[in-house]
């Protein structure tokens, strides 16, 4: 993992970030799941000009929830 110390970055990058995250997180509490382990080293993120994605990894640490 790189780690960037005083390093700004453009908002729509965290925005991205953030939003992949979320948008990951949405689809496991959806089908009953919680993931268990959300850290970095568990993002992903894809750059690939001209876009940007992040997606969550490591679900192996996920647990089901509920009936």
């Amino acid at each position: 993992m790189e780690l960037y110390k005083n390093v700004t970055f453009d908002p729509i990058y965290a925005k991205i970030i953030l939003s992949g995250t979320l948008e990951g997180l949405r689809f496991l509490h959806k089908i009953k799941r919680v993931h268990g382990d959300i850290k970095p080293n568990n993002l992903l993120i894809c750059r690939n000009s001209p876009w940007i994605k992040c997606v969550v990894i490591a679900l192996g640490s996920s647990h089901k929830i509920g009936p």
